[in-house]
């Protein structure tokens, strides 16, 4: 499971919550096998083991996809916002250079 760390966090780093939840999918759907092998060998510890690191990669991919979502959006909000601010002043700068008998 360990190995699947480095795609899960790769894919929240570059694609945000829908791609950590998506590469976590995958992750699961790839344990599924390996955790119904470890109940037909009757091996319950091996299937909680196996369950329980699936759930904290789970876990991992929704905190930093959510972490890094949130950051983005953040950034695009405050982008919009200098956006706005150069838009005014511009129009601001173009109300007082445009004026013909200034006071």
């Amino acid at each position: 499971m360990a190995v699947f760390l480095i795609p899960v966090v790769y894919a929240a780093l570059n694609f945000g919550y829908s791609g950590a939840l998506f590469t976590s999918l995958w992750v699961t759907i790839l344990a599924v096998p390996r955790f119904i092998g470890y109940l037909d060998d009757q091996n319950t510890t091996g299937a909680w083991a196996e369950m329980m690191q699936v759930v904290v990669l789970d876990v991992i991919a929704a905190l930093v996809g959510a972490r890094v979502s949130s950051e983005r959006s953040a950034r695009r909000k405050a982008e919009e916002a200098e956006q706005a601010h150069v838009r005014a002043e511009a129009l601001y700068r173009n109300l007082f250079d445009s004026n013909q008998a200034p006071i």
